[in-house]
């Protein structure tokens, strides 16, 4: 599997175009993510969730340091010692898990009905999430659509569109999922970047759109 990710945060017009292209051939769904609007009955067992993910997430990456060679350690991290690296994740993770404790105190207000009206623009369900798929902090809505020509125009003048606007509703971050289920390309509309994890085969298909980008 192939990491890349963007090296130029203008993606515009004819390169949009063939860039969302690719990415419509080898989707199912896009998602979409929008901030979440109203009450969440089971709250704490969302907010329980993404800290138990926070600390894995932490054990895992300890783990993966810890068989890291000098060289590999200052290629990954540009750090040179590895208790400073786990150090500074360790700080790293504390401090979005008190910023995910803080949610417990939400409280909304609103009725929230963007899946009954945008039904015509394909939307199959709504997840709700802590962080979208490229943004975190924030509570999200994570609204997935059937792939479609008319969802993709937005992206396909801008592919950073922020926000990304149709049928009376704001979204931003695009993600595209497979057949499989995988979530493969996610875009972070606000920062002007991509993250995009692709097969060898599948990266020769993207090298020919001349995109330019960076392998991670």
């Amino acid at each position: 599997m192939i990491h890349i990710a963007n090296a130029t945060d203008s993606i515009r017009g004819d390169a949009a175009k063939k860039l969302i292209d690719f990415c419509l051939n080898n989707s199912k769904y896009m998602i979409l993510a929008r901030t979440h609007k109203e009450e969440i009955p089971d709250l704490d067992t969302l907010i329980d969730s993404a800290i138990a993910r926070e600390r894995q997430y932490l054990k895992d990456s300890a783990a993966k340091i810890d068989r890291m060679d000098d060289c590999e350690l200052r290629h990954e991290t540009g750090l040179r010692s590895k208790s400073a690296v786990l150090k500074q994740m360790t700080e790293s993770t504390k401090e979005r898990i008190r910023m995910i404790e803080e949610y417990r105190r939400l409280k909304y207000e609103e009725k929230d009905q963007v899946v009954e009206d945008l039904t015509a623009f394909g939307i199959v369900k709504k997840l709700i999430s802590i962080g979208s798929l490229a943004t975190f902090p924030g509570i999200f809505d994570l609204c997935y659509f059937r792939v479609s020509d008319e969802l993709m125009s937005p992206l396909e003048q801008d592919v950073f569109s922020y926000p990304i606007s149709f049928g009376g509703y704001d979204f931003e971050d695009a993600a595209f999922e497979d057949c499989q289920g995988k979530v493969w390309m996610t875009i972070c509309s606000r920062e002007r970047s991509f993250d995009m994890r692709l097969t060898d085969e599948k990266y020769k298909l993207f090298e020919g759109l001349r995109i330019c980008h960076t392998i991670i």
